[in-house]
């Protein structure tokens, strides 16, 4: 009856409660200040019990949080990220598991190319709780021995273990715990990624804790589930910066190749701010200098708007930059407020900066905001020579398709897109995205040339040699075995080649294919010397044409043989001290 009164009324007044709470103890049997006590210890209870899950679930809201948040905020490191996660297991135990001592590790899955015997895939232990670091990190555990976390890989479900000592087909890093100590509960979680595709496992024990509460409770499962999910997002982010860095570092290559007149380039990445004041961030994380030499930085700068809020006098700008140290940093600090100005509203912006020309560029994420940005210095120059800005606007497009195809790679709903012979064997490598993007559109350029395209070619008699070069080099990349012969080293024969087969063998060529056998060194040393755009021979567009696809192939080339021969997990980034 108490029920259907509830159900039919819905939300009580205060006298529709009393009433209520009146037909309860009407039901109820026994004395009627006992059956009073009764309600109102179980309101009590109840009440509290609901406050203390409030806050339960608030402070595990929060620990989650910080997960992502370290990701954000890592510069591409995964140590950040590991420190978040252990954290937040140890604070969860401490504090919502009745104190338990909890040993917590990730391990990574490897292709196994050491031992494939043993299994094709192994799991690589990355991070560990500090006590076990001794006998856990960096071990390897191979399919062959005991444990069950390839079998959560393999089912990609959680697997408890309540009671090690009864299960008998564990695996005890620590061999020199004492048999009567090996009691515990065991929890592996396998990590997934947006294709729920297993990468790793979340594993959690507490042989540590000799008390007799040692078992996993169901709340306590419910949030480690949810640390591995904030995990793997977190992962995945890093993973994505890391490919962009990566990305960035393959197109100032090609850049500082192309555009000599480039005095500089700094690359940021965008973080969130760290508090209410600073809606984000720029961290600095790689360095060019006027040669191409690259510094990527351990620890990388953070550039925070509020210290851009001075701007001194061209004057003092000046008085400072004189003074040299201290001063010109500081100079060079409050001058820093274009940075922003292209973070904000996520296109190029101009502005001179102690004399020197700069042009900072976004690299948008697939919103639109600017993830991270160029900024490049070319000098005193108020604008690049017209066949370099060209070359510069070209870097520029391909490294933000490939941008936006590294940040697409994740996505549920987007599969990205294959285009050479590589990218389908798994070889996802940043660098290679940026110089596949480059093929394509030099393909497309390819795919209109025709029979006058080659004519000013064909009119040389005797041709400069840098143009001979380029044609024995095409031809060499599509015809290694024509090497030494007429076809390549007399002019009148070379020029035969020049025809629609030449042009569709050029479109169709994929330098990454396991069946085309490039002798990279003997092409390389046809083009090597290549000048720039300003001394090259009158009417040569269609030899620039060839020299750039013939560097594109080389270098995609060397980047699918250097990726084939790497055995470090698929996570890479730009960053010599990451982790994943």
């Amino acid at each position: 009856m108490a029920e259907s009164m509830l159900g039919r009324v819905g939300k009580l007044s205060p006298k529709a409660f009393q009433a209520f709470l009146e037909l309860v103890a009407s039901e109820l049997t026994g004395d009627e200040d006992e059956v009073v006590d009764n309600i109102v210890e179980f309101l009590t209870s109840r009440t509290e019990r609901s406050h203390m899950e409030s806050l339960q679930s608030l402070a595990r809201r929060r620990w989650l949080h910080n997960i992502q948040q370290a990701a954000e905020t890592s510069g591409a490191r995964m140590e950040p990220v590991y420190d978040a996660v252990l954290k937040a297991l140890l604070k969860d135990a401490e504090a919502h598991g009745d104190n338990k001592k909890i040993s917590a590790y990730i391990a990574l899955l490897e292709e196994n190319q050491l031992s494939p015997e043993r299994g094709q895939t192994l799991l690589r232990y990355v991070t560990c709780t500090t006590d076990d670091a001794p006998y856990v990190l960096n071990q390897t555990l191979y399919r062959d021995m005991k444990g069950v976390s390839f079998a959560a890989v393999e089912e990609e479900k959680p697997i408890h273990v309540p009671r090690v000592q009864l299960h008998g087909n564990i695996h005890f890093w620590n061999q020199d715990r004492p048999a009567e100590q090996r009691r515990g509960s065991f929890l592996v979680l396998p990590l997934q990624d947006a294709h729920w595709r297993v990468f790793g496992i979340l594993g959690l024990d507490t042989l540590r804790d000799q008390s007799e509460k040692t078992i996993f409770l169901t709340h306590e499962i419910s949030f480690y589930q949810g640390v591995s999910h904030a995990f793997s997002k977190a992962y995945q982010h890093v993973c994505a910066l890391g490919s962009v860095l990566q990305m960035a570092l393959t197109a100032l290559d090609w850049l500082y190749h192309r555009v000599p007149s480039i005095h500089t380039v700094s690359t940021y990445l965008v973080e969130p701010g760290n508090d209410q004041t600073c809606d984000y961030a720029l961290r600095r994380m790689i360095t060019t200098d006027s040669t191409g030499q690259k510094e990527i930085h351990t620890s990388p700068v953070l550039l925070l708007r509020k210290e851009n809020f001075f701007r001194p006098s061209r004057k003092l700008a000046s008085i400072l930059m004189l003074t040299g140290g201290a001063a010109s940093k500081l100079c060079i600090c409050c001058e820093r407020n274009y940075l922003f100005k292209c973070t904000d509203c996520s296109e190029v912006v101009c502005s001179s900066v102690c004399g020197e020309q700069h042009i900072a560029v976004p690299l948008r994420d697939l919103s639109g905001r600017a993830l991270g940005l160029f900024d490049i210095s070319i000098g005193p120059q108020q604008t690049l020579p017209p066949h370099q800005h060209k070359d510069l606007q070209r870097m520029l497009k391909m490294a933000q398709a490939a941008c936006s195809e590294i940040l697409k790679m994740p996505s549920e709903e987007t599969k990205a897109s294959r285009v050479l012979e590589a990218e389908h064997r798994n070889v996802r490598d940043a660098g290679i995205l940026f110089h596949r993007f480059m093929l394509q559109d030099l393909r497309e350029c390819i795919q209109k040339l025709n029979a006058e395209s080659f004519a000013e070619i064909k009119s040389y008699e005797d041709p400069p040699a840098l143009v001979h070069n380029i044609m024995k080099a095409v031809l060499l990349l599509l015809h290694p075995e024509w090497e030494g012969t007429e076809k390549t080293e007399n002019w009148n024969q070379c020029i035969l080649q020049l025809d629609d087969n030449l042009i569709q063998e050029m479109y169709c060529f994929d330098p990454t294919a396991a069946s085309v056998h490039v002798q990279a060194e003997l092409v390389q040393n046809c083009i090597n010397g290549a000048p720039q755009a300003a001394v090259w021979p009158q009417g040569s567009i269609t030899a620039r044409l060839l020299e750039r696809w013939v560097h594109t192939c080389l270098c995609l080339v060397q980047l699918t043989e250097s990726t084939q021969s790497n055995t470090a997990p698929s996570c890479s980034t730009a960053h010599s001290n990451a982790s994943c």
